[in-house]
């Protein structure tokens, strides 16, 4: 499936679950309907905040947004009616942002990483830039840092820089309880395979799923004629087992000298 967006060339792409939407950024950050019934999939709407450097979207409804001049958006997906709240960050180069499974917002800025808790950071504030109350704070010395990235099912936080990879733990970051229909990271290599066939299945279309009528209901001819001559042979060798049987001699030979 391909998409033209007419715009620039994408730097970011995420996918919220639970509203069926694709964001991409742009020059703008577009937003679009994600439908399976629906190939040509089109722009439904576009809303233009500024200069973007990067996007996230959590599980549930938010989406967050941070720009070149140093100032995090938090999002309300259902209606876009505003910033549910914002506020600035201090230090040189771009801002990375990370959702955990538990909602729990990481942003890194300079040379630290900052990690704010629910509900603060979808508590709107007014007007004011306060930023939230801080969850947790890890100062890293090695510059410049790249990315963070949240550990599924797990209270780690990956911190990526110049001079390799740094964890740090969130307490209560982590999605302690999973749906092993949803994602299991216990399957073994039969189950992943399970799993993938169900999702090529999925992206079938539902008409295409049928029986064929001039099929159905005829038999098999190529095994019914292998049947046919394995009961002839069957037949045939029991006839002959039998009349071996009648030709030998019955009972006990006397020899006399």
């Amino acid at each position: 499936m391909a998409l033209k967006t007419t715009l620039s060339l994408p730097q970011s792409m995420e996918e919220m679950l639970d509203v069926a939407m694709i964001y991409t950024l742009q020059e703008t950050l577009a937003r679009y309907l994600n439908r399976p019934d629906h190939l040509n999939l089109k722009a439904r709407d576009t809303h233009i905040f500024g200069s973007i450097s990067t996007l996230s979207t959590a599980i549930g409804r938010y989406l967050v947004t941070a720009g070149h001049d140093g100032k995090v958006k938090v999002w309300d997906c259902r209606n876009w009616k505003g910033v549910v709240r914002e506020w600035s960050v201090h230090g040189a180069g771009d801002v990375e942002l990370e959702w955990s499974q538990k909602g729990y917002l990481g942003v890194l800025s300079g040379g630290s990483v900052n990690v704010y808790h629910p509900p603060h950071i979808i508590t709107s504030h007014g007007a004011s830039l306060a930023p939230p109350p801080l969850y947790l704070t890890h100062p890293v010395p090695h510059r410049p840092l790249t990315s963070l990235r949240f550990e599924p099912f797990s209270d780690v936080l990956a911190i990526g820089h110049n001079k390799g990879l740094t964890s740090i733990i969130v307490p209560g970051a982590g999605e302690p309880q999973f749906d092993s229909y949803k994602a299991d990271p216990f399957e073994s290599s039969k189950q992943r395979r399970e799993r993938e066939i169900k999702g090529l299945l999925d992206k079938i279309q539902p008409d295409l799923i049928t029986l064929d009528p001039l099929f159905t209901g005829k038999f098999d001819t190529s095994s019914v004629s292998a049947l046919s001559s394995s009961l002839v042979a069957t037949t045939v060798q029991s006839l002959l087992d039998k009349s071996d049987n009648l030709k030998r001699p019955q009972g006990p030979i006397s020899c006399l000298l």
